[in-house]
């Protein structure tokens, strides 16, 4: 029995939970980045769940994807990383056994990871989901992932990693009001 918009499934408070048909930006550069003329659109019916930390988001999004033979993908920044499963709540490995979990603890917690790269990654992924008939149940506390996925990014430039190392080390041991007030000044708004 198909949910209707906005109906909820019993799993706790986790915002408003529907069943859509949602246009998701995909498509890209060479780098991935979607923006655009690179970005195409196509309809893929999936569930998209957000909501605050610890109200029920994973356990919903399992049960929707057990109940509808669906795929449970990640929309949570600090969940793609393998090394931070506690502190990002990500699910158990049990919990990731008992239904197919993609875009989690698939990146090491020494790399960069951007939205960018989630948009890059994304695109196939539901692409690979649709075809295959699993409904995807995406999840996640990253608004900007799921603007990513909805709307699409703009185009940003790749930080060269001497650029990166840089301000790494002009920033290392500062404080964070310091920080806060450079920034403040360079750009009040």
């Amino acid at each position: 029995q198909p949910l209707r918009p906005g109906e909820r499934q019993g799993c706790g408070e986790a915002g408003q939970q529907a069943l859509v048909d949602q246009g998701f930006a995909m498509g890209g550069n060479e780098r991935g980045d979607i923006h655009g003329e690179h970005r195409d659109s196509m309809t893929i019916r999936a569930v998209l769940i957000a909501g605050p930390t610890a109200s029920g988001k994973s356990a919903l999004a399992m049960a929707l994807a057990r109940r509808f033979g669906g795929t449970v993908v990640n929309a949570d920044s600090m969940q793609v990383y393998r090394d931070l499963r506690v502190l990002s709540a990500r699910p158990s490995a049990a919990e990731e056994a008992g239904v197919p979990h993609r875009l989690y603890g698939h990146v090491d917690g020494a790399e960069n990871y951007s939205a960018m790269r989630y948009a890059a990654e994304i695109g196939p992924l539901l692409g690979e989901l649709a075809r295959s008939g699993s409904l995807p149940v995406l999840v996640g506390g990253s608004g900007l992932y799921f603007k990513a996925l909805t709307e699409g990014l703009s185009e940003m430039p790749p930080v060269p990693e001497a650029l990166r190392a840089e301000f790494r080390e002009r920033v290392a041991g500062q404080e964070t009001q310091a920080l806060h007030e450079e920034l403040s000044q360079r750009d009040p708004e």
